[in-house]
């Protein structure tokens, strides 16, 4: 169940969607589900049935890649220690770890990272729509 400010918020994001600004912040207090909010706007910004409704239908080929971690037009740059926490990550999957990837997981976002984003933000979509960065620092 969302909350009212949340509710608010998704029909001040969606009430944009005909003329969406090249980048978008969102703050507020920790807790009130910020990040949610940021990836359910993406799913519908990379929703190919969407229509001119204000949902992500989850049933299409990109809503089921974003729900699965892996559309190719969509990026979650956070802090490794963040990252291993969600499902399907490195880590959960069991998957060996080279040298260079044994140090402790980094509780900041990494310039390597941030050079990755700038590759992916400089090609065209694969899916040939949009093409979205979602930036998250940590958890607090």
């Amino acid at each position: 169940m969302i909350s009212d400010l949340q509710k608010n918020a998704w029909a001040q994001l969606t009430g944009k969607l005909d003329r969406l600004p090249h980048a978008m912040l969102l703050h507020g207090p920790a807790g009130v589900g910020k990040l949610a909010l940021a990836e359910r706007f993406a799913q519908l910004l990379l929703c190919e049935n969407r229509g001119q409704g204000a949902t992500p239908c989850g049933a299409c080929e990109g809503c089921r890649w974003f729900l699965a971690g892996n559309h190719p037009d969509a990026r979650i740059v956070e802090p490794a220690i963040v990252a291993l926490a969600r499902p399907g990550s490195v880590a959960e999957e069991g998957e060996e770890e080279s040298p260079s990837e044994k140090k402790k997981p980094s509780t900041e976002i990494r310039i390597n990272e941030v050079r990755a984003l700038a590759g992916f933000v400089n090609v065209k979509s694969h899916r040939g729509s949009l093409r979205v960065a979602i930036i998250h620092p940590r958890r607090t």
